[in-house]
């Protein structure tokens, strides 16, 4: 209130601009969004040659992202980079674009606005540590538009880089795994290299946030090259992990289950089946339930609710429940 007195007191102050620009960064901090985008739409309109320009502009673009008007955050981003490709919050907003595309299924053009961070030397002074974030982005994008080899080259890039940042090759390995773990069905031996590459996430990279994942993903491969008992290993280390969440501790407790039905098929119609298939049911019930819970503050999955009440209906059927 302050500040839009002052402007109103004094129409002519050469601080106006400086002024109303604060009056609408106000609005910002009170979350109005609204009424944020229409300050920023007249202060760039009656303030076209300003020095603080470039930063109001981009402001605005983010703005209309906090508010939901996709549409128009793309086109003012986008209008951002011609305006002002020098700014040092161009590679945000060449970034912001990048997930645009990559969030509504366009994984060809995000790939290829990533890849300007990474490969456009105007901007890579610029771009610091995001370049290695758009890197990974990149090698997704092909990954999602199953250019495979595409992929590995982008992250194996990574991963033989001498300066990368620890949690970024860590990711890097992981995709890496998903990528081998694609192609299985056309490559059977695939699934032996993407075990090595989350292997390393699991056992070198303790302090990951895709540690827990990554021993998820190892109990899934091990599953299906039909190792239960190291399948059952991995699976169980997730649900003991402090760091693991209930999605992925959901998960991999529906992992234990299916372990289990497959142990109780190489068993054929016997009291060691049945015992089996018990075992398997009370995995997808406790999740069903809420019995991997750890506090009152977590909540369930509902995703892998569905999955575990579904396997508990084919295992209940099974059983003759």
């Amino acid at each position: 209130e302050v500040l839009a007195s002052f402007a109103k007191a004094f129409p002519q102050s050469s601080l106006l601009a400086e002024t109303r620009l604060a009056v609408a960064r106000t609005h910002v901090m009170d979350g109005s969004w609204v009424s944020s985008i229409l300050e920023y739409d007249r202060w760039v309109t009656n303030y076209p040659a300003h020095k603080a320009l470039s930063q109001a502009e981009f402001d605005r673009a983010w703005l209309n992202h906090q508010a939901g008007n996709s549409a128009k955050a793309f086109q003012l981003f986008t209008n951002y980079i011609e305006r002002f490709p020098t700014n040092h919050l161009a590679p945000l907003a060449q970034k912001w674009i990048a997930d645009f595309h990559f969030q509504s299924g366009k994984f060809a053009e995000a790939e290829q606005v990533y890849r300007r961070l990474f490969e456009n030397t105007n901007l890579l002074e610029l771009t610091g540590d995001l370049s290695w974030e758009a890197r990974l982005s990149a090698g997704r994008s092909a990954f999602f538009r199953q250019n495979h080899v595409e992929a590995e080259t982008l992250l194996t890039a990574v991963v033989n880089a001498t300066n990368a940042p620890l949690g970024e090759l860590a990711r890097a390995e992981f995709y890496l795994g998903d990528v081998a773990a694609e192609q299985t069905a056309r490559t059977p031996t695939n699934l032996v290299e993407a075990i090595n590459h989350y292997e390393r996430v699991a056992l070198e990279m303790t302090n990951s946030p895709l540690n827990a994942a990554a021993w998820g993903r190892l109990g899934d491969c091990r599953l299906q090259l039909g190792e239960f008992a190291q399948a059952t290993a991995s699976y169980q280390t997730v649900t003991e992990l402090p760091e693991a969440d209930v999605t992925t501790r959901s998960q991999a407790k529906l992992g234990l289950a299916r372990v289990l039905a497959g142990q109780a098929d190489s068993e054929g119609e016997t009291d060691v089946s049945e015992r089996f298939l018990q075992q398997a049911l009370g995995h997808c019930l406790e999740i069903v339930f809420g019995g991997n819970l750890r506090s009152a503050n977590e909540k369930m999955d509902p995703f892998w609710v569905k999955e575990a009440g579904l396997m508990a209906g084919r295992l209940a059927k099974r059983l003759g429940q």
